[in-house]
Order: structure tokens, then C-alpha cells, then sequence
């Protein structure tokens, strides 16, 4: 620079309006100045917008305002500021971190003009949230760090205690809500499933569009427009079109294939309910209900509700059915009454 050697050093600080003269007087000028003409003058008014912003935001500092929501803190192992254009430039082990949350990436280029605020990450980028314990990892990503909104894309994986999750676009909101879009990969313990869009809430995920659930346990598969899954209780509502089917093995050689307006899972008694338009083939048998219970580890069907049996030659209608998948064993309840085709 013509105008010589130019060095500051900022401080964590706390901005409001009161102590603005304050927060100034805590930089620090060195210089060696090599020419005294009015172009200096020019240089020092040119730079010190740009220094004042650098003390706001805190430049591997802090900036805090009486909201604590202001507090940024940033670093790496080299950076450059351009402050004409307003943007810093981290590399190498670099981050940003505003409260409980923090983005360590390979290259963090961070924007802190009044009219675009926003970081935007490159190269192994990891984002951790230390309220929820969960962690995201992908090759890009960007904050809006006024709106807390944090983004992470290709490769996008998130994990925490309970699921891990990929995607190709992962978005974190406020620390609140957390929404996942396009190849949406979810596992946990109990199911694996594949979905359009995701969305985790506090106390439910909700899986749209082109839905397939897997039971790990069962292997059987659930296909669906839409789930709710209450995480803490372990409870699922699968909603539009479902269709449940089994796995086929040496133990079901004709494995069900069962059809329901909404399907509910109840973990504590690890039991499916059927709800509206009940239909469920099974070899040559069909059933129809206006609800059913599948109990999975009895492995037996109860209908109930104008239930009609149906084979090759039977129709047979009453309003409870009991069917044991297992033996093909069926007992019929209340109401019974036949119609058999001598055909």
C-alpha cells in the first residue's frame, strides 16, 4: 500500500448506541507513514466503514449485541478482507459460529454488507448443532445468519441420536425445524424409508411424496403419499393410498398384500391399524372390512366392521373375522352368513 504498513487488532465487544464512541476507541491503529498528502486521508475514511463492520460481526472475535442472537464468532488459518466489496475470506480449517450452532468447512467466503448477510461454505463442510446433538455434512453449504437459516447440499447427510438421514439439500431452520429435499434416505432402528421431502420437527418427522417404508424387522415394505413419524413414541401414520406387503419367505409362501385408506403403527403393542377401504389378498382368499388389526408378532389379521371373505367358490360375510396368516386358520364372529357357487 502507498500509504505504508496497516495493522489492527479488534476486541470482543458489546454495540449498541450508547457506547458507539467506545467501541471505536477500541481499535487499534499502527502505522508508518511513508507520505503525509491528502490522498491519506482519503485511504484512512475509505477503510473505517469497513473496519467498524469487521468489529461488528468480530473478526476472530465476537460481536454481541444486548440480544445475544448478534454474537458471530469466525476464523481459519489464513484470510484476506476485501473491504470495498465487503467480504471475507477464510481458509484452510476454517469456521463460523453464531450461538449453539457452528459450520467448519475447507473455504468460508463471508458477505457482511447491510443488504446481503450471508456465509457461504465449501469442502467438507460440517454443521453442528450442540442443543439437539446433530450434526450435517456435505460439500456446500450457506447461512443467513440474520434468519439463523442454515443449508447444506450435495452429499447432504444428517445424523443425531435417533436417525441418520441423507439428501441432496438439507435445511436448517432457527435450530427448530429441519427440512430435507430431494432422495430422502431416512434409518433409524425400527424403519428405513425413502420419501421426496422430509421435514423434523420437536416432536415428529413428516415424510411426503413417493413414500416406501421398510420394517427392519420384518422386512415388509409400506407404500404411501404421506407419514407422520412420532418419534418419541415410536408411533406412524402412514396416509393416501397405502399398501402394505409382506416379505415372501419359507414361512409365507403366499405372503399378504394389504390395501387401506391410513395405516397406523402403535409401538408399545407393536400392532398395525387399518383404516377405511380395507382389502387384503392373501393366496386365493380376499378380504374386505372397514377396519382391520394386523398384531405383527401373532402374525394375525382381525376385521372388523361389514366384512366380506371371498375364494374361488365362498363369499362369506359377518362382522368380526379372526385370520391366523400362519395356519390360514379363519374364525367368523357376529352376524355370519355364506353364499356358496356350485359352479
Amino acid at each position: 500500500m502507498s500509504l505504508g504498513d496497516f495493522s489492527y487488532r479488534v476486541y470482543s465487544v458489546t454495540w449498541n448506541q450508547k457506547n458507539y464512541l467506545q467501541v471505536c476507541l477500541l481499535i487499534h491503529w499502527g502505522y508508518r507513514i511513508r507520505c503525509s498528502s491528502f490522498k491519506l486521508f482519503k485511504s484512512i475514511l475509505k477503510i473505517l466503514p469497513g473496519a467498524l463492520l469487521l468489529v461488528y460481526t468480530g473478526f476472530h472475535g465476537s460481536a454481541e449485541d444486548a440480544n445475544t442472537e448478534a454474537k458471530i464468532k469466525y476464523g481459519g488459518d489464513s484470510y484476506t478482507v476485501d473491504y470495498d466489496r465487503e467480504i471475507i475470506y477464510a481458509k484452510g480449517h476454517a469456521y463460523f459460529m453464531k450461538q449453539n450452532q457452528r459450520v467448519n468447512a475447507d473455504r468460508i467466503e463471508i458477505y457482511y454488507a447491510e443488504d446481503k448477510q450471508i456465509a457461504l461454505f465449501f469442502g467438507n463442510v460440517v454443521f453442528l448443532d450442540q442443543i439437539h446433538s446433530s450434526r450435517i455434512e456435505g460439500e456446500r453449504g450457506e447461512v443467513f445468519f440474520l434468519n439463523d437459516l442454515y443449508v447444506i447440499e450435495e452429499n447432504a447427510v444428517y445424523s443425531d441420536e435417533r436417525a441418520r438421514i441423507k439428501a441432496e439439500r438439507i435445511e436448517s431452520s432457527r435450530g427448530e425445524i429441519t427440512t430435507f429435499q430431494g432422495g430422502v434416505d431416512y434409518t433409524d432402528g425400527a424403519y428405513k424409508i425413502a420419501a421426496d421431502s422430509l421435514e423434523i420437527g420437536d416432536e415428529s418427522a413428516r415424510f411426503r411424496t413417493g413414500v416406501e417404508a421398510i420394517d427392519i424387522d420384518t422386512g415388509d415394505s409400506i407404500f404411501c403419499d404421506s407419514v407422520d413419524y412420532f418419534q418419541g413414541s415410536g408411533n406412524i401414520t402412514f396416509n393416501g393410498d397405502v399398501v402394505y406387503l409382506q416379505k415372501k419367505s419359507e414361512a409365507r409362501e403366499d405372503p399378504l398384500v394389504i390395501k387401506a385408506d391410513a395405516l397406523r403403527f402403535f409401538s408399545e403393542e407393536n400392532t398395525y391399524l387399518l383404516l377405511g377401504n380395507v382389502l387384503v389378498l392373501g393366496g386365493e382368499i380376499q378380504v374386505r372390512s372397514s377396519t382391520a388389526r394386523y398384531i405383527k408378532e401373532a402374525d394375525r389379521l382381525e376385521a372388523m366392521g361389514e366384512v366380506v371373505v371371498q375364494d374361488r367358490k365362498n363369499s362369506i360375510y359377518c362382522d368380526t373375522l379372526v385370520y391366523d396368516v400362519k395356519t390360514r386358520k379363519m374364525v367368523y364372529s357376529d352376524s355370519v352368513k355364506g353364499i356358496l357357487s356350485t359352479k
